[in-house]
């Protein structure tokens, strides 16, 4: 028993190493999704590298998200509003008008009382009969509208806007039409009746929506298929725009299939294998040319949980759209290990990371490329920090060549300053 519990002691910083690479292995993993990858990688405007690629099985060639926006935006500007007879709007103006009579002539006859209403009812009912639109309540993104579709009884009706009146014309048809009868302008039914006017065509928004929900969600999200076995592009062929869409509609429905039980846990034990190989090549490192890191745990654990809170940082991306993958200050945790060791380590380690990090990135290559050189010239720059405003520079610098780069692959893959993305 003692010399077990020497031999223990004796070994206890291997078996604390070894548990926290374990745990390192296992929160990587937990983080990297399980899915399916699509195998190939490919860029706009570059030779298909890969063997000729043929169809696995029947697919859509799907439209871009440009594409589907410019549509939704076009039947948003030509959708025709909806409007509906307001019954409860026209009772109440003839409420109203009955009760205004009733205050403007107090002691009068019932026969005269029934004269001014029935001066009224010629001045209005012709004006209630067509209709008194609703302005001003239909959203910004419908384009000027012409037209609507009139609700009356369950039955709906294309109507223009010039077939009914608005308030202003309303009042006007209702001057003109008693001078026509020969009423004066200044007789009191004839102010009553305009001011009791109120719209009593009014727009209906939740018809309005469901219209547009129903034309939205029936835009086709594909224009083309291609069939199985058909051929999809050859070695050695520019990916076109043709090409282009072909190829990431294959993989989009690539990437859809779920695993069964057994392919996910093949997927697991591969990215098992990759990041323990990573880690071990870290420590492999460490172990031969930084014995006096590999050798203290304190340093040895610091060094493997900056590596992997890298790649925790860099999986946010996956489960959050609102953070880009390339928005992740990925050198500023290289800096942090040349601050607490020195500019070899964290360059290696920001290789690694890198690397690793690839897996989880669109474009992998591009985005270790890129990574990479920002997060070595960051290092670089950082070389002999004395003073704090070293530090603005080197951001300064850090922040200037991962434009460049990133400017570089723009300019490679789309050929002119005028297509650069902002918001990648």
């Amino acid at each position: 028993m003692k010399q077990f519990l020497s031999n223990l002691q004796h070994k206890h910083g291997v078996l604390t190493k070894t548990l926290l690479t374990i745990i390192c292995i296992l929160a990587i993993v937990w983080v990297i999704p399980d899915d399916v990858r699509f195998q190939y990688e490919f860029e706009k405007g570059k030779p298909w590298l890969h063997e000729d690629l043929y169809a696995p099985y029947d697919f859509a060639i799907l439209k871009n998200e440009s594409e589907l926006k410019e549509e939704k935006s076009e039947i948003i500007k030509r959708a025709v509003p909806y409007y509906q007879v307001d019954s409860t709007a026209i009772n109440a103006i003839y409420q109203n008008i009955e009760l205004a009579i009733d205050v403007a002539f107090p002691h009068v006859t019932d026969s005269d009382r029934k004269k001014h209403e029935k001066t009224v009812h010629k001045l209005i009912d012709p004006v209630i009969q067509k209709g008194i639109v609703e302005q001003g309540v239909i959203s910004d993104s419908i384009e000027q509208v012409n037209s609507i579709r009139l609700v009356t009884n369950h039955r709906v009706t294309d109507l223009g806007l010039d077939e009914l009146y608005t308030l202003q014309q309303a009042s006007d048809n209702i001057l003109q039409r008693a001078v026509k009868l020969g009423y004066s302008d200044t007789l009191v039914e004839v102010s009553i009746t305009i001011e009791n006017l109120q719209p009593t065509v009014k727009y209906n928004k939740q018809l309005t929506d469901n219209f547009l929900d129903e034309k939205l969600t029936s835009i086709p999200v594909a224009f083309g298929k291609v069939k199985e076995a058909e051929r999809i592009i050859s070695k050695g062929e520019i990916v076109d725009d043709l090409s282009f869409r072909k190829l990431q509609s294959l993989k989009t429905e690539y990437e859809k299939q779920s695993l069964d039980n057994v392919a996910s846990i093949w997927v697991n034990v591969g990215q098992i294998i990759i990041t323990t190989m990573a880690l071990l090549v870290l420590i492999g490192y460490l172990a031969i040319f930084r014995i006096e890191i590999y050798a203290e745990t304190g340093k040895f654990a610091l060094v493997l949980s900056i590596f992997t809170l890298t790649i925790l940082m860099g999986s946010l991306s996956l489960y959050f759209e609102q953070i880009p993958i390339y928005l992740i200050p990925f050198p500023m945790l290289a800096i942090l290990i040349r601050n607490f060791f020195d500019s070899k380590l964290a360059a290696f380690t920001m290789l690694l990371n890198m690397l690793v990090i690839g897996l989880l990135a669109p474009n992998g290559f591009e985005f270790v490329f890129i990574e990479s050189i920002t997060g070595l010239i960051a290092i670089f720059s950082m070389s002999n920090l004395i003073r704090r405003r070293q530090f603005i520079i080197s951001t300064v610098i850090m922040f200037l060549a991962y434009s460049l780069v990133y400017s570089a692959f723009t300019l490679i893959k789309e050929g002119t300053p005028t297509e650069f993305e902002t918001n990648n």
